[in-house]
């Protein structure tokens, strides 16, 4: 709003009548780039080879830019190389979330990125980057091989110092001196396995060296092995469903694959998935007006 009309509009405040401003309020506004017309890759459909990234995508945020900006880079630098595109998917990471949202849903409002927008919010952990991603920079070279090595030995070590405290048995009387020592009121009737007794709100990764040996690993460490044991059945539901997820975004259609030509789908969906095209049939059962029965005839068609 211009000058005159912020002054005016103030005074019909009660209160306000004889207020000055001393600084207007100013809005920003910028053109952009419809992101549906991006492939997961972020080159653009349209034109091989172009590739955007930031706010011209309808985002907004720093860390939206950012993280745009990487993969659109990385991928940018891949296709000079002949190589495949570096895509992460909704359960690698948030940018896979927010990649996967702004191609296929059409927000009204610049985009920013939030832990509810995010079906896998367990798995998609801060502390676990540096296991979920590893296959992944690994792939894109980012890390040098000293950083790569100690990465993956540190994974070798919480996945190998799980499977052992599930194995050991601890006896009954000292699992309770153990509880009892931490202010824990749950008492044990029999012996237990330590990685479920690590289950127990009051007991730690630290504090189970008084009934095994606990090795002195970095807090990193130390922290997934509690975190995975602790939430581990809700960690295995969440896994069930992203394999289910998987199994749908493996199911590939072709990139010059005619929509039209499948009998039976809606307009709307039909709308859909000519505009996106998208690569995968999870890719399609994500985009707006897409229903689980048009997912169906597509499959059939498909196969």
């Amino acid at each position: 709003m211009p000058p005159f009309a912020q002054e005016a509009m103030m005074r019909t405040i009660a209160g306000l009548e004889n207020a000055r401003i001393m600084r207007y309020g100013y809005a920003v506004e910028y053109d952009y780039a419809p992101a549906a017309q991006l492939y997961p890759s972020l080159e653009s459909k349209k034109v091989e080879g172009l590739y955007f990234a930031g706010q011209i995508n309808g985002t907004s945020g720093y860390e939206e830019a950012a993280c745009q900006g990487f993969i659109a880079g990385v991928n940018a630098a891949r296709k000079v190389d002949g190589k495949e595109p570096v895509i992460i998917d909704r359960s690698e990471g948030y940018i896979g979330v927010l990649i996967d949202d702004i191609i296929h849903k059409k927000t009204p409002e610049p985009y920013r990125v939030l832990p509810s927008r995010s079906e896998y919010r367990l798995t998609l952990r801060f502390d676990n980057a540096f296991m979920r991603l590893f296959t992944k920079a690994k792939e894109i070279g980012i890390l040098s091989s000293e950083k790569l090595d100690y990465l993956e030995n540190s994974i070798k070590i919480v996945n190998d110092e799980i499977a052992r405290l599930k194995e050991i048995s601890v006896p009954m009387v000292q699992a309770n001196v153990l509880l009892e020592k931490l202010g824990s009121d749950q008492k044990l009737t029999k012996g237990v396995k330590i990685g479920d007794l690590l289950k127990i709100k009051e007991v730690t990764y630290d504090s189970l060296k008084d009934i095994t040996e606990i090795n002195d690993y970095p807090g990193f460490i130390k922290n997934q092995i509690e975190t995975i044991i602790k939430y581990e059945i809700f960690i295995q539901r969440e896994n069930e469903q992203i394999e289910k997820f998987k199994r749908l975004e493996e199911v590939k259609i072709p990139v010059d694959f005619d929509f039209s030509e499948v009998k039976g789908i809606s307009n709307i969906a039909r709308c859909g998935l000519e505009e996106i095209k998208p690569l995968s049939i999870g890719e399609a059962s994500r985009i707006s007006g897409v229903t689980g029965n048009d997912i169906a005839l597509l499959v059939g068609y498909l196969k």
